[in-house]
């Protein structure tokens, strides 16, 4: 039978959707596109109210395309009965959604050919995403995801060690560490994300590592030596804010402040070479007032992120924010998400032209007409046109000028097409 699989939410998801998708190859499913498949799998998130809204919206086009409808992950963990209520025909929580192709089988009475399920890892056009961790243990007001997700657990090393060996071997250059918790990465099997990154570099050559969201907290100075030492990780981070309110903070039981953060961003910057930093940022949480969202923007014009992920605040049944008062309308976090984004722009065009006339490493992820586009190691999409280029390989670019939200770049002749690039900045 002919499926399709539809994946929503954070890259964790998108490497358990991936690899959803290869185990029922290996079953003998084929995969289709959404029009065309006997079998619709959407792998949920629920992280806010509109990523509810996404999946019921694609739940009731797959049950009007007369498809068998399959529903799991995240909303799934958290409203089963509602989701065979709107229509679905097989629901898998997320907390079982390594027994899906199985299930499947069982449920079409298929004959299952044996294979071993890997829910860790995402496979893009040129870069592979790593799932090493899963699960939260530290319960933010607003967050929904613990209860979804369950508590924080590590992938064995080895495992780790033998799916990066994988996906070196398939070529790829850049592997993106992504957890829920991923600074958490190993204190429930003795070792920690810094002696990982230390295994992964000792299997690997040519090949750069990247690490997805993480939280202050969760970075050591050992991890921030590691990455000034070593030009293979890349010089960037994506560490959430949340708010600059010391207020706000505590009432959404983050586990710092605004200091804090400014400190950490500052010792990033002064250590590692060519840093840039990404964040995270919530606004109209409960009780949020123009001087918290004051000292938001305060703190974003001194951190100075090159990119800025704006979350409106969502209510989630069974939190703790749920239940706080002082709602904020809906118009003025409309406004504030805007005025965030203003800020964003602003920033990004400071921080991009810091770096025009050096020359960075692109991972070549596509060719849009005569362009090649990819990402520097620190991050910024740079598009450049050159000839002999290969989709998934590095290259040495010299960048020119900023246009919107990437920068156009120069391919330097030089640069022996990366493959046994040496990461010399």
């Amino acid at each position: 039978m002919k499926v399709a699989i539809k994946t929503l939410g954070c890259r964790t998801n998108q490497a358990e959707g991936e690899a959803l998708k290869e185990e029922l190859k290996k079953r003998g499913f084929e995969l289709a596109g959404e029009d065309e498949a006997d079998i619709f799998i959407l792998n949920t998130c629920t992280v806010t109210s509109e990523a509810d809204r996404k999946c019921r919206k694609l739940m009731h086009r797959a049950k009007k395309r007369g498809q068998i409808l399959v529903v799991t992950g995240c909303y799934a963990q958290r409203e089963e009965r509602k989701l065979f209520e709107e229509g679905a025909d097989i629901v898998v929580p997320q907390l079982e959604k390594e027994n899906l192709p199985s299930l499947l089988c069982e449920k079409l009475k298929k004959e299952e050919k044996p294979g071993v399920y890997k829910a860790d890892a995402y496979l893009g056009k040129a870069k592979a995403f790593l799932k090493v961790q899963d699960g939260c243990n530290h319960f933010c007001s607003y967050c929904i995801v613990p209860f979804v997700r369950g508590r924080e657990r590590s992938s064995p090393v080895e495992a780790v060690l033998e799916r990066a060996q994988e996906l070196i071997k398939a070529g790829f250059k850049e592997i993106v560490l992504t957890g829920i918790r991923l600074g958490r990465y190993g204190i429930d099997i003795n070792t920690s994300l810094t002696e990982l990154l230390r295994k992964l570099l000792e299997i690997s050559k040519g090949v750069r590592f990247r690490l997805s969201s993480i939280d202050l907290k969760d970075i050591s100075f050992d991890l921030i030596e590691m990455m000034k030492s070593e030009e293979r990780i890349c010089p960037h981070l994506h560490i959430p804010l949340q708010s600059g309110s010391e207020r706000i903070l505590k009432a959404m039981r983050r586990p710092y402040g605004p200091k804090n953060f400014l400190q950490l961003v500052k010792v990033c910057r002064q250590n590692i070479p060519r840093f840039v930093l990404t964040t995270d940022v919530m606004v109209g949480f409960p009780g949020e007032g123009e001087d918290d969202f004051k000292k938001t923007v305060e703190v974003l014009k001194r951190a100075k992120p090159a990119k800025i992920h704006t979350f409106i605040f969502s209510l989630r049944p069974g939190t703790e924010a749920a239940s706080l008062e002082g709602r904020i309308p809906s118009e003025v976090k409309k406004e504030r998400s805007r005025l965030i984004q203003e800020i964003e722009s602003k920033l990004f065009l400071e921080e991009a032209e810091r770096f025009l006339g050096e020359v960075l490493t692109v991972l070549v992820e596509e060719k849009k007409g005569e362009y090649y586009k990819g990402t520097t190691e620190n991050y910024f999409k740079v598009r450049f046109k050159g000839e002999g280029v290969r989709i998934g390989k590095l290259r040495r670019v010299k960048l020119i000028r900023v246009f919107g939200k990437e920068i156009l770049g120069e391919l330097e002749r030089r640069d022996e097409k990366c493959q046994n690039a040496s990461f010399v900045r």
